[in-house]
């Protein structure tokens, strides 16, 4: 987490959800676990990578805000 930017970004009035490394590992976990017990899944691993690289980035949390 980048604080002093989190910080910045907090000053001008802009919404932020900071997540630890911690908290991105038990997101990436999840989404490990489930894609591992849904079966019927299809995904490729270009859609996989696509996904952690979303959640990586902080997309996931950004579209959670709107």
């Amino acid at each position: 987490m980048d604080k002093p930017f989190v910080s910045r970004l907090r000053s001008v009035g802009i919404k932020v959800a900071a997540l630890s490394l911690e908290d991105k590992a038990q997101i990436i976990n999840e989404k490990l676990e489930k894609l591992a017990a849904d079966t019927d899944r299809t995904d490729s691993d270009d859609e996989v990578l696509d996904a952690f690289n979303k959640i990586k980035s902080g997309e996931a949390s950004r579209m959670a805000q709107k």
